[in-house]
């Protein structure tokens, strides 16, 4: 759900979205590239993905969007 969002907002350039998604893994533990059905489904680790995402600039659009 977030890494597809993330993907769209990056125009799918795949290159970007590793080098964010190791600024995520180093900062909040997560990764999108390995999160299971289970996490991102997960209410609070969708939470915590998407505000450190907001935080480095991305995903303005999609604040509230479950």
């Amino acid at each position: 759900m977030i890494r597809v969002a993330l993907l769209r907002e990056l125009s799918w350039n795949d290159a970007r979205l590793r080098f964010i998604n190791t600024r995520l893994i180093l900062s909040v533990g997560i990764d999108l590239n390995e999160i299971s059905n289970d996490d991102d489904n997960d209410p609070n680790k969708v939470e915590i993905a998407r505000e450190a995402l907001t935080k480095m600039g991305f995903l303005k659009g999609e604040a509230g969007r479950g």
